[in-house]
């Protein structure tokens, strides 16, 4: 007679990370339940066969700088996508990251995440010859409502071992003005999991009158489907009060999936060396954790 198998019990943390999985997925459920039902009753039909994929993120951040410097932050970013509803009035709901109108240097990994905005938009999409462009006017939905657009022209030139990444984009708000960027970063394939990025970008916000470049380069490692990391060194500069160099800045972030690609955690370690304190180093930390539903 076969002896019985043994019955292996599951240990605490494997407890720990199910019950995690299945509160995420009842959340994630009942996030659906609800977006669907406000989406029939808003469109009075259905109109679309798309299921819906509304979404919720909690993203938790922390920085710490030499001199005592510090911020906190906890964001809610919920993405309530209303298929039927968009399909009759022929929009799009979706959040948007405020940040064309952020300076070029916050616009990076390890950054404290951009102010969120609910917006109803129109997309435009074309191909004009190799050129990708896209058009989208947008309602803030806030009090008052506030209007913005973004025009955006992009190319990806694949060349060997290398891609070519162009991208201009312009950009409006009723609120901030005008204002335009673009990037020119090149991509040099050197192994299968590590890429040197070479980045070069430039804005300008026409109503503060500010001009700004960020220039660099960038190693990129893949260590695995769920770990990455990069290592930068950059150089800001401005045109206030005259065109000259700001700061510049040695940053490694890594990113790693946590659990499930339900929790991710990211820390980047800084050295920045600004004009105002004489181009000497100031040590910074920053950690995001991430929740998705």
């Amino acid at each position: 007679m076969a002896a019985p198998k043994k019955v292996v019990e599951p240990t605490v943390l494997e407890q720990i990370g199910q019950g995690a999985i299945n509160t995420d997925i009842a959340i994630a459920e009942t996030i659906d339940d609800l977006a669907e039902s406000l989406d029939l009753f808003l469109a009075g039909k259905k109109e679309s066969k798309e299921k819906n994929e509304s979404t919720a993120r909690i993203i938790m951040y922390g920085s710490r700088a030499e001199g005592g410097v510090k911020s906190e932050a906890v964001n809610l970013d919920l993405s309530l996508r209303l298929p039927n509803f968009e399909e009759y009035w022929q929009l799009k709901f979706t959040t948007v990251e405020s940040n064309d109108f952020q300076s070029l240097d916050k616009n990076r990994a390890g950054a404290a995440p951009g102010q969120k905005k609910y917006v109803a938009s129109l997309g435009f999409f074309d191909q004009l010859g190799r050129i990708k462009t896209s058009f989208q006017p947008r309602i803030e939905l806030s009090d008052p409502l506030q209007s913005s657009y973004v025009l955006e022209f992009s190319n990806t030139v694949k060349k060997n071992k290398y891609h070519f990444r162009p991208r201009l984009k312009f950009f409006a708000d009723s609120e901030k003005g005008t204002g335009e960027s673009a990037s020119f970063n090149v991509d040099f394939q050197l192994k299968r999991s590590v890429a040197y990025r070479m980045i070069i970008e430039q804005q300008y916000l026409d109503l503060l009158g500010l001009f700004s470049t960020n220039m660099g380069p960038e190693l990129l490692v893949s260590l695995s489907e769920k770990t990455g990391l990069s290592t930068s060194l950059t150089f800001y500069s401005t045109n206030r009060p005259s065109y000259h160099l700001d700061h510049y800045l040695a940053l490694y972030t890594i990113r790693h999936e946590v659990h499930k690609k339900i929790l991710y955690a990211q820390i980047s370690p800084s050295l920045i060396f600004p004009k105002d304190h004489g181009f000497k180093g100031v040590a910074g930390v920053s950690l995001t954790i991430e929740l998705i539903f």
